[in-house]
């Protein structure tokens, strides 16, 4: 995996990677992990979350509580509160002899990622997310996806902040080159620069 190794940009090992499986006919809320559930006192530590297709997480992931109401596709924000996500549509069009309909996946506009749950005609998503890693003033994670289309698997990758800032990276498959998106994640969550000291 590109940004699987569980080690921070220091050379700091930051744990294992974990990815939730897509599971048929769900929606992947998102990863409840050891340090979350400890902080909330959940039952749920180390589980994926899930809610059925045409429902939205709402709610905690880690908590008890968590809820699946009718709606929108949703992704979890890193904070562990599910909310939904910007989507833009797929290339669906007319395909194969029998005159069927190609489906595509609904791609997370911030991302350039299938959204969770969403399907298509070539197959099903996998996403991987590194664990969160600490900063001065946010998290960062880093997350790729392997997605099927009619030309072959892609492969896309992303850095995002607790706080809700998303960075890709640019190109796709073997010219995908994530050391811009890392080095604004990295600024995005270091500590505050210093201000501009005049002496008179």
């Amino acid at each position: 995996m590109l940004m699987g190794s569980g080690y921070d940009g220091n050379g700091n090992n930051a744990g294992v990677t974990h990815a939730c499986a897509d599971k048929a006919g769900s929606v992947t809320c998102g990863y409840c992990s050891a340090a979350a559930a400890a902080s909330s006192g959940s039952s749920h530590a180390g589980q994926c979350r899930y809610c059925p297709n045409g429902y939205a997480c709402a709610g905690e992931i880690c908590s008890d509580e968590l809820a699946c109401k009718p709606g929108t596709q949703t992704s979890p924000q890193p904070s562990g509160v599910a909310t939904a996500v910007p989507t833009y549509g797929g290339n669906g069009g007319n395909g194969g002899n029998d005159g069927g309909v190609l489906t595509n996946f609904d791609f997370d506009a911030r991302t350039g990622c299938p959204v969770q749950g969403s399907t298509s005609s070539w197959g099903s998503s996998d996403l991987q997310c590194s664990q969160w890693i600490e900063a001065a003033r946010c998290s960062i994670q880093s997350c790729s996806c392997r997605y099927p289309q009619s030309t072959g698997v892609k492969i896309n990758a992303y850095y995002r902040s607790s706080d809700g800032a998303y960075y890709r990276c640019s190109g796709s498959g073997e010219s995908l080159s994530c050391t811009s998106a890392a080095i604004a994640a990295t600024e995005h969550c270091g500590p505050t620069p210093a201000p501009n000291i005049v002496w008179g």
